[in-house]
């Protein structure tokens, strides 16, 4: 293998690297909880209940606000 090839494989797969951790920051930071990718299916699921519960307790502190005005 000469050098021109070495340095293409190198940076290929130190880019391949870096494209799939930044995958894993953006899936943990979105709330992902499991990741399914089987046989080119992708099947994602966010774990959603806490907003969902600040949502609701938020949407009833608002429509209490909006009685009192």
């Amino acid at each position: 293998m000469d050098t021109e090839q070495q340095i293409f494989w190198t940076s290929f797969y130190t880019f391949a690297g870096g494209f799939v951790l930044a995958l894993f920051a953006i899936a943990y930071k979105s709330k992902c909880d499991k990741v399914n990718l089987c046989w080119g299916m992708i099947d994602i699921h966010r774990a959603v209940d806490i907003e969902l519960q600040e949502d609701v307790r938020n949407g009833i502190q608002e429509t209490k606000e909006e009685e009192a005005l």
